[in-house]
């Protein structure tokens, strides 16, 4: 009788340690797949640098070998970030292109393992788009001398918001002073010049932005005196004439 008990308790026994086994090893996949699902290094210090209707994301790599990449935006910080913009990227930056200047964009960006698990979002960052090209520089600068200045005309930009700048110097080829600007008309004179001195100028466009063409053409003069001399009339006096009483 002790004998039978002794072997149902040992039955009893490996039933329970097999019960005990087989729970272990269901928690050890749930804990291996919620520590795999943790693993998956958020990506850090996302940066957004604005560009010309573009911007250049760059966030710090995962250390898993299998990572890829998801890229959300938003135009409202905070999101909502619902469909990636990019998604499966091998490397740790995209530049979004196609964007509206002057318009901010928000952005997160999360990684993706081997097994399709996502992490949560990086850090949001955001940049605004500018406008960042130049005009085309003004051609045809033409310089003509006058008496102590120099009249300026120049072949106006075919954009409508320029406003202009003009350099002078008295060295051909030089660095040139800065001596006007925001003029808003293709013309400009430059008055207290000294006379018989030469003059070398250029003119720059400017957008709305603030974008600075290159230089125009140089053009220079040399300013002339062209007031003409006053004449003292000497009157003679008579043949007869004895003196002034």
């Amino acid at each position: 009788m002790s004998s039978h008990v002794d072997s149902i308790g040992a039955m009893n026994f490996r039933r329970m340690l097999a019960i005990l086994a087989i729970f272990a090893a269901m928690v050890a996949a749930t804990l291996f797949s919620v520590a795999h699902v943790s693993a998956q290094e958020t990506p850090t210090f996302l940066t957004a640098t604005a560009g010309d209707q573009q911007v250049s994301l760059d966030w710090s790599d995962g250390l898993e070998l299998d990572l890829t990449y998801n890229v959300y935006r938003s135009g409202t910080a905070g999101g909502p970030y619902t469909d990636p913009i990019a998604s499966g990227l091998t490397v740790s930056e995209y530049v979004d292109a196609g964007l509206i200047n002057d318009a901010t964009y928000f952005y997160v960006v999360t990684a993706v393992d081997g097994a399709g698990n996502e992490s949560l979002n990086s850090n949001e960052a955001s940049a605004r788009p500018q406008d960042l090209t130049p005009s085309a520089a003004p051609t045809l600068l033409t310089a003509t001398a006058g008496d102590q200045q120099v009249s300026l005309d120049w072949f106006d930009g075919i954009e409508l918001d320029l406003a202009y700048n003009v350099y002078r110097s008295e060295f051909a080829g030089a660095e040139k002073v800065l001596i006007a600007s925001g003029i808003a008309v293709s013309e400009y004179v430059d008055s207290g010049r000294a006379n018989d001195t030469t003059y070398f100028y250029v003119v720059t466009a400017v957008d709305a932005a603030g974008n600075e063409s290159a230089n125009s053409n140089e053009a220079s003069a040399t300013p002339r005196d062209q007031t003409p001399p006053t004449i003292t009339a000497i009157v003679d006096p008579p043949a007869n004439f004895d003196g002034w009483n």
